[in-house]
């Protein structure tokens, strides 16, 4: 048996981050995504993120909805990681 000290072990403390990461694109897989508030993992996976998603706007064929969805993604992806950076 043990006992907890006032303000250890809790989430009390740490400073709350209001942007959170965008959500999953279809196909992403949902153990990759990350979670934790470390902002250099938050900036790579949005970097990440952004050349994947230029790798599949390249291989799509044709002004299609699907390729103005991605362009319309990459643009969001940008900016937060834009905001992120700063």
């Amino acid at each position: 048996m043990g006992y907890k000290m006032q303000g250890f072990g809790s989430k009390a403390g740490l400073p709350k981050i209001e942007d959170k990461n965008p959500p999953r694109q279809k196909g992403e897989n949902p153990d990759l995504e990350v979670i934790n508030d470390n902002k250099r993992e938050r900036i790579n996976d949005l970097e990440d993120r952004i050349q994947f998603l230029n790798d599949d706007i390249a291989e799509e064929t044709g002004p299609t909805q699907k390729k103005a969805d991605m362009m319309d993604t990459l643009k969001m992806l940008k900016s937060k990681l834009k905001a992120l950076k700063a």
